[in-house]
């Protein structure tokens, strides 16, 4: 799935909380490819501190919540 996101030339990223097992998950499976797709800037991938995975926590929330900002400000600014 990574390779046909990066060959329709769509950049992606993932935000991930720290004790989320699924980047462990991610880079079991599929460790050789997400690092060609970060190094190409393909991929970007982001780690919340101390959030569950559902971000229910108020803190963690918002910080997930400035950094889509953040990046959606990066990619489409004005």
């Amino acid at each position: 799935d990574l390779q046909r996101i990066a060959k329709r030339g769509r950049k992606l990223t993932c935000f991930f909380a720290k004790s989320d097992p699924r980047y462990s998950i991610l880079m079991r499976r599929a460790s050789n490819e997400v690092t060609k797709l970060q190094e190409s800037g393909v991929l970007k991938v982001s780690i919340i501190d101390d959030a569950d995975h559902t971000f229910s926590f108020r803190v963690p929330r918002l910080s997930l919540m400035g950094a889509i900002t953040e990046l959606l400000c990066r990619r489409y600014p004005g």
